[in-house]
């Protein structure tokens, strides 16, 4: 462990003279466990060390950062309501284990009994849940459980190669009933996913109560890890781009409205963009449940040319949220639209800082940065910027 933390220590400076910074690892799993690699540091270095990541990032490309945010942050442990957990079935040893990849060897499941970043009732749940797959007859045909958590209903998706026995139901639907937990099935892709019990579905949501909207969900919808920050995120957002009612927002990468929403309560229109038609339908009744007429939700392959022509001279702001990949296929036309802002939030510096490339050789600036600490205590960097036009400054 000293080892490690030494390691990772000068991989990931800290400030001088500042011993305050490093600590004790929380998780007894910390050296073995991949989940997590910031652990021996505290959390407001963690940040700092992230916004030097993305700062190094983009001197890449000539591009000096200013203006930056403070952090939005939350609880830095049992924060992660949304996690897939491998699983594997240790024929040798006779053994399920359950949990990320080992930190040394990603080929490898760790073997822990608990996780300090996942709700705390699900962490206490390892060792009764490895006990329970070691009891299936595909024990060794389950590769993955997929959590789902909205702060009230819990639920996990069993990935199944094979299918269950009747005395697999019956051991499932008690450990579902012992432990107040909801299990899913997943033979094929998500859209395969059924409820292990049919006649006891509760439905998923989460509220933005700022806003007074609540947006419900499918255990295979994308939704934020951190549901407690991406309130402070949705604010920040809204805050950032003076959200007012002139305003025509277009959501692109929209999900289940996780923006759109909200926003929708203050601006004149928005209009979501997502690939996924299932998606698009659920942000479609988001927005019939809470009552909003001013919303329009329009599956679309974003990578397709000239996919937001129709856009013109309509929208004057915009927000993406894109996958890791990024936004580059799209941004030529959403710069043609020549939107007032364009607020971009990233979950990867190394497509962050590539898209911002082409925005400034545009009629763009940055306006503002900042990072969101989504997951703490583990490497993965979540951060907004703020582009405004030239026209604007």
């Amino acid at each position: 462990m000293k080892e490690y933390i030494e390691k990772n220590t000068a991989k990931y400076p800290v400030p001088p003279n500042n011993m305050t910074a490093i600590r004790k690892p929380s998780c007894i799993h910390f050296s073995i466990c991949g989940g997590c690699s910031f652990q021996h540091i505290s959390q407001d270095i963690q940040i700092n060390i992230k916004n030097s990541i993305l700062k190094k990032k983009f001197k890449t490309y000539d591009i000096n950062l200013h203006n930056q945010l403070a952090p939005l942050a939350t609880n830095e442990w049992n924060y992660r309501y949304k996690a897939r957990m491998s699983v594997k079935y240790d024929i040798k040893k006779d053994r399920v284990l359950i949990g990320f990849r080992e930190r040394k060897n990603s080929r490898f499941v760790a073997n822990i009994d608990s996780c300090k970043i996942l709700p705390e009732h699900i962490s206490n749940l390892f060792p009764e849940l490895k006990k329970t797959v070691y009891l299936l007859s595909i024990k060794n045909r389950i590769p993955q459980i997929e959590l789902t958590y909205n702060g009230s209903i819990s639920i996990l998706v069993f990935r199944i190669l094979t299918e269950l026995s009747e005395n697999d139901v019956y051991i499932l639907k008690n450990f579902s009933k012992e432990n107040d937990i909801q299990i899913y099935l997943q033979p094929g892709n998500e859209l395969s996913m059924y409820p292990l019990n049919k006649n006891n579905i509760q439905i998923l949501s989460y509220t933005i109560e700022q806003y007074n909207v609540s947006l419900k969900f499918q255990p295979y919808h994308f939704i934020q890890v951190n549901l407690t920050l991406n309130k402070k995120m949705i604010e920040q957002a809204i805050n950032l781009l003076e959200c007012g009612e002139k305003d025509n927002i277009l959501d692109l990468f929209c999900g289940i409205g996780n923006f759109s929403i909200p926003m929708a309560t203050i601006v004149k229109s928005v209009t979501g963009i997502e690939l996924s038609t299932n998606m698009v339908n659920q942000a479609k009744q988001n927005a019939k449940d809470n009552k909003l007429n001013n919303t329009n939700f329009i599956a679309l392959d974003l990578q397709k040319a000239n996919s937001l022509n129709r856009f013109k001279n309509i929208v004057n702001k915009v927000i993406i949220d894109p996958p890791r990949s990024g936004a580059s296929t799209i941004l030529s036309e959403v710069l043609s639209i020549k939107p007032k802002y364009i607020l971009y939030i990233s979950c990867n510096p190394d497509t962050l800082s590539s898209d911002a490339k082409i925005i400034l050789d545009s009629t763009y600036y940055i306006e503002q940065y900042g990072i969101i600490d989504m997951f703490s205590q583990t490497k993965h960097i979540e951060s907004m910027m703020l582009f405004k036009h030239d026209e604007y400054r």
